[in-house]
């Protein structure tokens, strides 16, 4: 039995039976489109949390991990200023030398301690002490700048995309913190080769 076409539809009956063919639309997919509510279910996010606990436990455990990912230098979750190769090229530089560029707070406390000593001498003895401590950092920050600069040479012979200004003033900066205190933690141990030895490799 021939059967009649409608619209596109196609009906013919075998042994009685009366069935529909659809032929499938040119460039389709093949397979089925899925429920509107599947779709919603496979994008949808981690549930929410059921109580106030578990929300504060998450909120803490996120914010954990982000500090985490922040001090091992991760340039996804830095913050703008410090994010880039060079800047993790001055990082190393800095971190893999002994600063006593730390001796800038004390040196400045000494010098405001000693104008509310009422002591000459002591005054002075003070004063003098914070003058040693200041040409002391001085001259470790022309050092720390010049081993910026090295390395800085070494790692980017064709220049760098920041000004080198920037990056200079970057490691004078970091060069005056306290290694535990310095963001992001330092990767390179002190005395570390970090001119020879590839950005990122050194021990």
């Amino acid at each position: 039995m021939s059967g009649t076409a409608r619209g596109g539809t196609t009906r013919a009956g075998y042994g009685g039976g009366v069935s529909d063919v659809v032929p499938p639309k040119p460039g389709g997919k093949g397979r089925p489109t899925p429920k509107r509510n599947q779709a919603r279910a496979a994008r949808a996010a981690a549930p929410a949390p059921k109580t106030r606990k578990e929300a504060v436990q998450r909120q803490r455990a996120e914010a954990r991990a982000a500090r985490a990912a922040m001090r091992s230098g991760d340039d996804r979750v830095l913050p703008a200023a410090m994010r880039g190769p060079e800047r993790a090229a001055v990082r190393d530089a800095i971190d893999s030398r002994l600063s006593l560029g730390w001796l800038a707070l004390p040196g400045l406390g000494l010098n405001l301690t000693s104008f509310f000593i009422a002591n000459e001498t002591a005054r002075a003895l003070l004063a003098n002490l914070g003058f040693v401590l200041f040409t002391m950092l001085v001259f470790d920050m022309v050092v720390a700048v010049r081993r910026v600069r090295r390395v800085l040479a070494h790692r980017f012979p064709n220049g760098t995309e920041i000004k080198r200004g920037k990056l200079y003033r970057y490691g004078a900066a970091r060069n005056i913190q306290f290694r535990r205190t310095r963001f992001p933690s330092p990767r390179v141990q002190i005395g570390a080769d970090v001119i020879g030895s590839a950005p990122g490799t050194a021990k």
